[in-house]
């Protein structure tokens, strides 16, 4: 009976490997696909100009937008923007 037990335990285990290897695989696969399309999207022409605009801030607003920890900020409401958005889309969910 214990030949059994640690057989079945075996095989459960070997499954369960199995199913977190494939979720690993669709994974990698999915954000390697995602990497090479973002690669493909050009860089727009102002991207270029965006040095030369930014330099031109005084240096009172730079200050206060640190203090203000603007950049951390939005950075945090954009990403909260992009998963609602993303999360609407799944059909179940949103």
């Amino acid at each position: 009976m214990d030949f059994l037990i640690k057989f079945l335990s075996q095989i459960l285990a070997w499954l369960v490997e199995f199913v977190q290897w494939i979720g690993d695989l669709a994974i990698s696969t999915v954000l390697g696909a995602l990497t090479t399309l973002l690669n493909a999207i050009p860089v727009p022409g102002w991207m270029s100009s965006a040095p030369s605009v930014l330099s031109g801030v005084p240096s009172g607003v730079v200050w206060l937008f640190q203090i203000l920890q603007l950049p951390a900020g939005l950075t945090i409401i954009l990403s909260a923007w992009l998963l609602r958005f993303l999360i609407r889309r799944i059909p179940v969910i949103g």
